[in-house]
């Protein structure tokens, strides 16, 4: 087998949808994560006056960000697997061209 017909093989195109469904879940799951990275706190001072702070959990943060950054990669991955694919085979047995008479003189020269 060679290098050409290991590339391009239709089952590549059902591994390409695998992933864009995986990356879907975990866009998902980011969304889901990023409103725990952040905590509204009211606070109320002695004369009336309310004071709203956020907290920011960096763990929840890095966890939304790394998810949608492993979705991106398999995007990226689903496209190639969908173009490898489709890439159309080279034609069999096909003749090679024969040289020209003006290649083979450069080439001897």
């Amino acid at each position: 087998m060679t290098r050409g017909e290991r590339l391009n093989q239709p089952v590549r195109a059902v591994v390409a949808v695998v992933e864009v469904l995986v990356a879907a879940g975990l866009v998902w799951l980011a969304f889901q994560m990023w409103p725990q990275a952040i905590a509204m706190i009211f606070d109320k001072a002695d004369d009336g006056t309310v004071l709203i702070s956020s907290r920011y959990f960096g763990n929840w943060a890095a966890g939304a960000i790394g998810v949608g950054t492993i979705a991106a990669l398999l995007v990226v991955d689903a496209i190639r697997q969908l173009v490898l694919a489709m890439r159309a085979r080279p034609k069999r047995n096909e003749p090679k061209p024969e040289p020209l008479a003006d290649d083979l003189a450069q080439v001897q020269a």
